[in-house]
This record gives structure tokens, sequence and C-alpha cells, in this order.
């Protein structure tokens, strides 16, 4: 497998505020790749036909299989006009009366010449505060099994060090792809988590964590051997598993986070005034063995691999949009159905505990995952402010934030299955019911904030299906990366 990095650093901006790291960002990162056996590609200060033809001619020289590194540094464009983003070239110019696609490069551009590769990543440093622009990235779409990754969270901007320099963003990466062992979904992972650690939260870099064929960017660390004048002996290393680590699922190309043991109360929090009966008496209840749940909600290309494994059920037909309809939760699904893909992964449906548990992420007493407030930037549900260009559900991971155990969409975009049957008295009752509805959490695209809150209960027949309702597995041990 062939290794190539195209980089484009644009830092002159004639209509722009000029920019200091962009340089930087691309030389180091260059000299990085480069050192993982990349042939690199570098090219500065373009305007639109020098970046048009600089992809054009990289796209060439692509063979099938190669890993292929697309890198932006500079400014980027979100248009809610036309629903997608933009990377800026030198001679954009803001109050030039066109359109953006006459004047600046759509990341689609990018689809046709990235096609042939094996493996593909893109990864665009445009999140930049800039006069007259609006704030940050917003619409990420690319090929599918591409990896794509913005320096800050949707419709977000994040600020260059006041001096120049190697921004945070991209620094991250380089650490990343450094250490033994890095996978591009974990090269992200761990980016993503450094700048949330040294911002303070403040900067959350976006990725679609979609799974690519096995690539290490820096091969793992031999497992170590005492040697004995007698024998060989084989130390097997067990890191400390951490809370939130992520591993890929090799059966079916997901991402799972590790959710620890714990204790934590069960139900209605103190502070909730809108909680339902069946929601009462908050409990304690134990977790007494962690356990590896999907990053996010099962997608529609995961379950596609595992139709196409086992010959199970089709699915009735359900909403899709080139590039990344496999990127959207499935639908159309029954209990049955979610029970026989979790069982085919190697795991199984969570429990209604379980999945109140990891939804929590640590937070204890609060009424949503984030916390005790929600807004239409929050999580897909009928309020939400990031539908475009989808009317109901959109790509996982695609709106909050991660919660303390690294989970997406625990709240919103479709409500999921749990293993367990519905009773409305399950809390203060001394057996569970073995009836024919199963409980479903976390609230969908359709529903209130009411439907979203951590402790909210819903239920529905075993054998129904429909757009608002997917899942999630859990597994109980993961290989490591």
């Amino acid at each position: 497998m062939g290794r190539r990095a195209l980089l484009i650093s644009n830092s002159t901006y004639l209509h722009l505020p000029a920019l200091k790291s962009p340089r930087a960002n691309a030389d180091a990162l260059s000299a990085t790749l480069a050192s993982a056996g990349f042939k690199t590609h570098i090219e500065y200060d373009l305007p639109q036909a020098g970046m048009t033809s600089t992809i054009k001619n990289f796209s060439a020289e692509i063979q099938p299989g190669d890993f292929v590194l697309v890198y932006f540094s500079g400014y980027g464009f979100q248009d809610p006009d036309d629903l997608a983003d933009y990377l800026l070239p030198v001679n954009f110019d803001p109050k030039e009366n066109s359109s953006t696609g006459q004047k600046a490069v759509s990341i689609s551009y990018l689809r046709n010449p990235l096609q042939r590769a094996g493996a593909r990543m893109l990864i665009l440093d445009a999140c930049r505060p800039g006069t007259d622009l609006p704030e940050g990235l917003g619409f990420p779409q690319a090929p599918a099994g591409t990896l794509v990754a913005f320096s800050a969270a949707l419709s977000q901007s994040a600020a260059d060090p006041p001096g120049g320099g190697v921004n945070a963003f991209t620094a991250a990466l380089i650490n990343a792809i450094q250490e033994p062992g890095s996978t591009p979904g974990r090269v992200l992972e761990r980016a993503q988590a450094e700048v949330a650690r040294i911002s303070g939260g403040k900067q959350l870099p976006f990725f679609l964590p979609t799974p690519v064929d096995e690539f290490y960017f820096t091969k793992p660390l031999p497992v170590p051997v005492s040697v004995t004048p007698e024998k060989v002996v084989v130390v097997e290393r067990k890191p400390e598993v951490k809370p939130g680590e992520s591993r890929e699922n090799a059966k079916e190309r997901m991402f799972y986070v590790w959710i620890p043991p714990g204790t934590f109360k069960m139900g209605c929090v103190p502070d909730d005034k809108q909680c339902d009966k069946d929601e009462k008496p908050q409990h304690q209840v134990n977790i007494a063995q962690g356990y590896w749940m999907t990053r996010t909600e099962v997608t529609a290309g995961a379950y596609g691999k595992f139709l196409n494994a086992t010959g199970h059920r089709k699915l009735p037909k359900t909403q899709t949009i080139t590039g990344q309809g496999t990127e959207l939760p499935v639908t159309g699904v029954s209990w049955d159905d979610a029970d026989a893909y979790c069982k085919w992964a190697g795991g199984r449906l969570p429990t209604e505990a379980e999945w109140e548990y990891a939804a929590r992420g640590g937070k204890l007493d609060s009424i949503y995952p984030w916390g005790n407030q929600i807004t239409g930037k929050m999580a897909n549900y009928f309020k939400s402010e990031h539908k475009k260009p989808f009317s109901e559900t959109v790509p996982v991971g695609r709106i909050d934030n991660p919660n303390g155990f690294g989970l997406f969409d625990m709240a919103g975009n479709v409500r999921e299955w749990t293993a367990d049957s519905y009773d409305p008295a399950a809390y203060s009752a001394a057996a569970p019911s073995s009836g024919k509805e199963r409980v479903v959490r976390g609230g969908s695209f359709n529903t209130s904030d009411k439907d979203l809150r951590v402790s909210a209960r819903d239920k529905l027949d075993t054998a129904k299906f429909d757009n608002q309702t997917g899942f999630r597995c859990v597994v109980p041990t993961l290989g490591s990366n």
C-alpha cells in the first residue's frame, strides 16, 4: 500500500487577515508524515485555480489501494445557502458579488479525486474566526469510507496562537501520529482528546468516526520478551483500559468505548421537574462489570455488512443521501433485528441500567447527558438547528459533543432499543415484566426535549419498527488496537 499526502497551506490572503500558523502547521505535519513513510506534496498560498489544479494533479498520481491523506490549513467557509463547506483560496473576497462555488473550493470537489484510494483521510484545519465569515464548518460531506476531521466542533471556530507557530490541533495530530500503534481512527480520537484537554474544553475537534481498513502510521511496539538461560518467556502487556478509551470491532468496523464498572442512582434526578411515574423512585444500581458500547448508534453502513454476512431480513427503504447515507443511524429495525445484529457483532443489546449509566457519562445528577439545559444546537430533536440537508436523522456523531465516556447521540437522533422488557413499576416492583414491549431510550429527531432526558423511559412492541428507532450494542471484550 502506497502512502501519499497532499498538504495545502494558505496564509497570505488578499482580502482577509493574514494567518501566521498554516505554513508552520503544514511544514511540521509534512515532516512527520515523511518520517512515517508518506510521499508528501506541499503547496503554499494558492489561488482558486491553483488549488483545483493541485488537487487534480495529485489525484492523477494515486494508485488503487493507496492510503491518501489530504490536509488543508487556512480559512474555511460554511455556506448556508447551498449547505456546503468550502476551503478558501488566498484570492477569496467575501464581498465579491458571486456565489461561493465560483470563488472557493468545495469539500465535495475532493470526492472524485480520492475515490481510487484504498483508504482516505481529509483533515481540515479551517475553522478560524474571520471578518465576514460564518462561524466554523457545518456540513461534513465526503466520500463513503473517508475519515473527515475539522479542527473545531461544527459551527465553531478556534483561533491560532497569537504569535504564530503550530496550532494546538495540528500539534495534537503530530503527537498522535508518532505514537506506536497509531491507526487513523485512534489518531483523530487522541488529537480530539488532547485539544479538548489543553483548551479546557473550549475547543473540541470534530470528526466522522468512519472505520477504514487496518493501517498504522507508526507500527505498534513489539511484545516485550524476557530471556532466561532456560527459555524465552513472553510477557503479556495488559495496560489499564481507561474510561472512554475507544477500540474498533473488526467484524463490523464500528468504534466502541469502554464503560467502567461503577455505582449510580437510576431514575429521576432531584432537579428534574418533568419526570413521569415510571422514572421513580430514584434508586441505586451497581454496574459490577465494565463493558464496551458502540460510540455512536449503529450505522446503516455497519448494518449492511451484517445483512451481507448473514442474509438477515432486509430493511424497508430508509432515508439516504449520497456520500453520507452509510453514516446515518440504521432505522426500520425491530427488537429482534437489533438483537440479532448485536449477537453477530459479538455482544448484545444493553440493559436499561447499562444504557442510563453510560448516557450519564459520570454526570450522575444531570438531566441531560451534558447538563441541565438544552438548546437546538445540542441534539437532533424537533427543535434541532442542524438538520439540513437532512429532514430526519443526521449522520452519527455530527451534532453533540461526546459525553464523559466518549459516547455520541445518547440524546436524540434515534431512540434506542434496550434488552429489558417494559414495566411501568419496574423501579419499585420486585420482579421485571415479561411483556412484549421493550424499553427504548434517548428520544429521537421527532421528539421533545422531555424525551431526551437521561431518565426518560419509552416502550415499543418488539415486532414494531419505524424511522425513529435504532440501537447500539455492548460487547464484553475487544482486542487492543
